[in-house]
């Protein structure tokens, strides 16, 4: 397979290493010819339109068009115009280097030929570079690695002394790239002797839609949090030294940046794996699934593999935005709050890519039926609607069967295509049921998916009562006290829906704790398991995100274990603040300044966030003299990029209204904060002062006697108590 993906310049591409002029990002219109300054040229397509019509898509009559257009950023506005002229459009959101690489890459493929394209893939043995650069000064240090040794150099070329297929960085887009020079002609490539090579940016992964289905389940942008999620030993300690670097000696430097790129590289090797699986089903070369993830989620990839699929049909479906809101009732079965010993958890084995599977689901082949399913829909009602297969249904089929190949591949080792094929699978309708946005959207394939499973689950938890102990349940899956009959009987049962359903034991836990909301009902989404020293805490209120980075990486995990086995809880956390070394009592934060400056839906923040906000901007305003004005891309009259990310270790001295903070800076420091606003702007003024070890042991444990965690637990076990009683 060709290696294609958008060089990030107008309409050029890069394929297999050399830059290519001659394509262009386009999109079809139905029933007209736009015209427009950024059309290239038009060409009709030889395609019959479909539009959707009462419950699915359907042919009709219209001349379709393929409008090439000058480049990929023009590709909105032609569509707009296209709208509002009272045309169709069809493929207008498929990002260009995902678009280019599919049409050029693309081949059908059968279920039985996944293995052996899976095994040339694996044994194809790709070289990854991994690099970082730090600048202390005036002087720029960049470190790299193919994965033995780390090599360190001033002079960018040497970087390119040997081949390789991809170059890798963690935020390096907006800063690593630039000191490149002209090695790096855009932020996606990189310029050797050996042709164009593609620059992947992990932290585009770790930061996109797709994040949790790559193993970052928690928030967190830095380098070393991401890692640590995914499973990758990193020393925490090391990261401590950021802030000091221009005290560092350059053997200290290079100490620090090569756990950084060695760290950069286990992810690459990781995260590329999986991408290279990806594209042995999509068709779509890795650095263009990367260029896809800054837009779309995963769903978009098997968009691309319906329409490559439609289109081999002689079809077009018209893109479409969501009308009417999906009914999705309550997956969560809860039986009391309590501590439950032995507890076996059963998962569904792939529950939505089996019901799309058994009932040929597809956005074509679906029709009303006297004796189908109800889906409820806002507005529209209930509609019973059975399905007949389709183009599209052949995709979803092949996904759910791919699934038996990526796990007999997971059993010799190769994880990577099991994840591949999972996250296909999973996301394979998501795009049916979008909320914003334009694609093959139908509502009333997401609501049968939603809506069906549910009947399932809810009937599951019901028969599951009459033979054994259910605890809890969620979604797709059930713990319950129970042995291997009842186990083989509740898997009987879910047969009645379809053969290919099926419970399989995930695990058994030797504690399960449910948890009590406030007004004593049990939390749902909230619970604890425990296995031997494996420790999975479900629920927001007692993960650790903002304790002592100690407690954070571990402790806590260990603690609420050693509490469920009988030790006094609060007596754990005295002895962690005891005996901890000092900087692993201060939480963790890292944030760009624009994420500070605004809300999780982009909009501008009337005020500042102290508890996490503050912080950065205080330990910027040491770094910068003890004043910085901030806004969302400036500091101190200086522009910076939206993705340069601030780190600091800090402990509240009061958690309320205050604005004093401990920071570790070369030492911990008392900082009092003092935040005007001058118009839009933050004015940050910090006044700071030693501090000794004992202040700070003491603002730890005030802080993590008053934190919402720590409450909880001890709320927990007071409720537990009272149970019991």
């Amino acid at each position: 397979m060709r290696q294609v993906f958008y060089y990030g310049r107008d309409n050029l591409v890069v394929i297999d290493g050399e830059v290519e002029e001659d394509f262009f990002p386009y999109i079809y219109t139905i029933g007209g010819i736009v015209k427009s300054v950024g059309v290239k040229y038009v060409e009709k397509a030889d395609y019959t339109p479909y539009f959707f019509e009462n419950v699915g898509y359907r042919p009709k009559s219209g001349n379709v068009y393929r409008v090439y257009v000058l480049n990929p950023s023009l590709v909105p506005k032609i569509r707009e115009k296209a709208l509002r002229e009272g045309l169709a459009v069809a493929q207008s959101v498929i990002p260009y280097g995902a678009r280019i690489s599919a049409d050029l890459n693309y081949r059908e493929w059968s279920v039985e030929q996944l293995y052996d394209m899976f095994m040339q893939k694996i044994n194809e043995k790709r070289k990854i570079l991994a690099f970082d650069v730090e600048v202390v000064g005036k002087n720029v240090l960049i470190g790299y690695t193919y994965g033995d040794e780390v090599m360190y150099t001033d002079n960018p070329a040497d970087l390119f002394a040997e081949d390789f297929d991809y170059i890798v960085g963690f935020n390096s887009q907006e800063f690593d790239v630039k000191y490149l020079g002209k090695f790096a002609p855009t932020e996606y490539v990189v310029d050797t002797p050996w042709g164009l090579k593609p620059h992947i940016d992990l932290f585009t992964i770790a930061q996109s839609r797709a994040k949790t289905a790559f193993g970052v389940v928690e928030s967190g942008i830095s380098l070393y949090e991401v890692a640590r999620q995914i499973g990758i030993q990193v020393d925490m300690r090391l990261k401590l030294l950021r802030h000091k670097l221009s005290q560092l000696t350059t053997e200290e430097i290079k100490k620090y940046l090569a756990e950084d790129i060695k760290v950069t590289y286990e992810l690459a090797r990781k995260w590329i794996s999986v991408l290279e699986m990806l594209s042995v089903i999509t068709s779509i070369s890795p650095p263009a699934i990367v260029q896809l993830l800054e837009k779309a989620s995963t769903a978009m990839l098997a968009e691309i593999m319906y329409h490559k699929e439609l289109e081999s049909a002689g079809k077009v479906f018209t893109d479409r935005e969501r009308q009417w809101e999906i009914y999705g009732g309550d997956k969560v079965k809860a039986s009391a709050v309590g501590i439950y010993q032995k507890v076996v958890e059963l998962d569904f084995n792939a529950m939505y890519p089996t019901t799309y599977y058994i009932y040929k689901v597809d956005p074509e082949g679906v029709r009303e039926c006297a004796d189908g399913f109800p889906v409820k829909l806002s507005e529209r009602g209930e509609i019973k609607v059975c399905f007949d297969g389709g183009d599209v249904y052949e995709v979803l089929r092949k996904l759910y069967l791919a699934r038996g190949v990526s796990k007999k591949l997971k059993q010799q080792g190769y994880q990577e295509v099991d994840t591949a094929v999972k996250i296909l699978a999973n996301s394979a309708f998501g795009g049916f049921g979008r909320v914003t946005g334009m694609g093959i959207v139908n509502e009333i394939i997401a609501g049968f998916i939603f809506q069906f499973t549910e009947k399932i689950f809810g009937d599951l938890w019901n028969y599951s009562s009459k033979i054994s102990k259910p605890i809890y349940g969620d979604t797709d899956s059930v713990y319950i006290q129970a042995n291997d009959s009842v186990v083989q009987e509740l898997n009987a049962f879910v047969k009645k829906y379809g053969d290919a359903y099926e419970l399989k034991i995930e695990d058994v836990w030797d504690k399960f704790v449910l948890l009590p909301r406030k007004d004593r009902g049990v939390a749902e989404k909230s619970y604890i398991k425990v296995k031997g020293n494996n420790v999975i805490i479900k629920g927001g209120k007692l993960k650790p995100h903002s304790l002592s980075r100690g407690l954070r990486y571990g402790g806590w995990h260990r603690i609420i274990s050693e509490t469920l086995n009988g030790k006094n809880f609060m007596h754990l956390i005295e002895e962690f603040v005891k005996s901890a070394p000092i900087e692993e009592l201060f939480v963790e934060k890292s944030s760009t300044l624009y994420d500070i400056f605004h809300n999780s839906e982009g909009e501008r923040k009337a005020r500042l966030d102290h508890m996490s906000d503050i912080p950065i901007l205080a330990n910027i305003a040491l770094d910068n003299g003890g004043a910085v004005v901030a806004e969302p891309n400036m500091l101190n009259g200086r522009t910076i990029s939206s993705r340069t990310i601030f780190d600091a270790l800090f402990i509240p001295v009061e958690t309320r209204e205050t604005k004093q903070y401990i920071l570790l800076k070369d030492e911990p420091v008392l900082s009092t904060v003092y935040v005007d606003y001058d118009g839009k702007r933050a004015i940050v003024k910090v006044h700071a002062k030693r501090v000794g070890e004992i202040e700070v042991r003491r603002a730890c444990m005030r802080y993590l006697r008053e934190h919402n965690a720590v409450q909880s637990i001890l709320s927990l076990f007071s409720q537990l108590v009272l149970s019991f009683s």
